[in-house]
């Protein structure tokens, strides 16, 4: 888990999980068997944050030298990190290599 990464919407800075992984980790193995379980996921972590980040320095025209970037919850990115790993162990050779999305 990269540190460095700015906090979603959720406000949670990502050294804290990782710092205090074994405190967060049965609460939120929980949360992810909860969310499979019952094949939903929290409202919160489909929110987005929505930081403009320019293409260029200085940037001259909001609408050309800005980009749209979305910060998602970081539980967020670990649970889809978690079902593609997952995903891939068990469909990995059936996957065609070019798929996406």
């Amino acid at each position: 888990m990269k540190t460095n990464k700015a906090a979603g919407p959720d406000e949670i800075p990502n050294w804290i999980l990782r710092d205090y992984a074994t405190i967060f980790a049965p609460p939120v193995c929980v949360i992810f068997n909860s969310s499979l379980r019952e094949g939903t996921v929290l409202l919160l972590w489909k929110c987005a944050g929505i930081r403009p980040l320019p293409k260029a320095q200085p940037p001259k025209l909001i609408h050309n030298d800005l980009l749209p970037t979305p910060l998602t919850p970081i539980l967020s990115k670990c649970f889809e990190q978690f079902i593609c790993a997952w995903i891939t162990a068990i469909a990995g050779d059936q996957i065609y290599p070019q798929q996406f999305g």
